[in-house]
């Protein structure tokens, strides 16, 4: 049973990110815009700035795009903790270094090749394009979660055989 909420989980996940995939750029943008804006909005409070509402606004196009793609990353190291989990549900093998590392590309892979199909589903949505570059930010996310992940791992791989 748990290893099929994994996979339910995998697939729900997927789901979200097609949804988000699917919104046309401008409805894209005023989320990003949004999100941006209030980023801003929330600095400036905690630093005691006071910037004017023109002035958050000009900040918050500035940080639009790292945050969109920051958003994209994040997206992605959840999907790699997904399959990394699920993989880990399925695998026969006892844990260990080489485990954690084969399962780690495999779902590295496996993000990337998701990627690839979200950048292609995009050529078809209306004002996005599917872009190579997206692929790349979207791994590295998914890259980094699983980099994060093995070194726990690792690390708890090591404190139980040392006990």
């Amino acid at each position: 049973m748990k290893r099929r909420l994994k996979i339910i989980f995998v697939l729900i996940w997927l789901f979200v990110i097609f949804v988000f995939s699917a919104q046309p750029d401008v409805r894209s943008y005023e989320v990003s815009g949004s999100v941006s804006y209030q980023l801003v909005k929330c600095y400036d409070r905690l630093m005691h700035i006071q910037k004017t509402p023109e002035e958050m606004e000009k900040t918050a196009l500035l940080i639009e795009y790292p945050v969109r793609k920051a958003a994209h990353m994040s997206e992605y190291a959840v999907l790699a903790l997904l399959f990394l989990a699920t993989y880990f549900a399925y695998s026969k093998r006892e844990a260990g270094p080489g485990k954690i590392r084969f399962l780690s590309v495999c779902a590295l892979l496996s993000v990337f090749g998701c990627a690839c199909l979200d950048e292609f589903h995009q050529l078809f949505v209306q004002g996005r394009e599917g872009k190579f570059t997206d692929v790349l930010i979207d791994s590295a996310g998914a890259a980094v979660a699983l980099l994060v992940a093995g070194l726990i791992l690792f690390h708890n791989e090591n404190k139980k055989r040392k006990r």
